[in-house]
């Protein structure tokens, strides 16, 4: 699961606020870091993204399921 996570790595970053991306290059200057952040946010619910120490800045971010209706 984590292989096919990685493939909308590229994706998310493109959605991301520069500024967010900048904070998130500083605070985690290893790419695996800040990699494993990311695919925390797309493998598990919103409710424990802090748990699994998604930083408060990305927060505001919303995963969309593409099963979901408009």
């Amino acid at each position: 699961m984590i292989k096919k996570a990685e493939k909308f790595l590229p994706f998310m970053i493109y959605q991301m606020r520069d500024e967010d991306l900048e904070r998130l290059g500083k605070d985690y200057p290893n790419k695996k870091d800040w990699e494993r952040i990311l695919i925390t946010t797309l493998l598990n619910p919103k409710e424990k993204w802090k748990e699994l120490g998604v930083p408060d800045y990305l927060m505001k971010y919303e995963i969309a399921d593409e099963d979901e209706e408009d």
